[in-house]
């Protein structure tokens, strides 16, 4: 969602001599997201040497008064996001034996 920080750790990634492209993905959407990841895979024969979990969102609110969908959306953005991201790269990981996962 902060397209503008993205876009300055890419330009630092680059100043390195490394390669970085910049993805924008509904991470609360999780049948959307591993449509997008095939997608993905599919127009960008790419090596993934790292995959870094960052993404995640709050509704802060007092127990009894947070929503079903506020809390179903951040289940989706935090939790289930993180996971259909690690499973999906993990495979083209172990197949290419390289790759790190963190997640934050």
């Amino acid at each position: 969602s902060n397209q503008n920080g993205a876009t300055e750790v890419q330009n630092e990634i680059k100043k390195t001599g490394g390669k970085a492209l910049l993805f924008h993905y509904d991470l609360s959407n999780p049948e959307k997201l591993e449509n997008d990841l095939d997608e993905f895979v599919a127009a960008n024969e790419l090596k993934i040497d790292i995959l870094v979990n960052n993404a995640g969102i709050t509704k802060d609110n007092l127990f009894p008064l947070i929503s079903f969908e506020d809390f179903d959306q951040v289940l989706k953005t935090n939790l289930y996001a993180p996971y259909i991201l690690m499973k999906f790269f993990s495979k083209k990981m172990i197949r290419e034996r390289n790759g790190q996962i963190i997640n934050i």
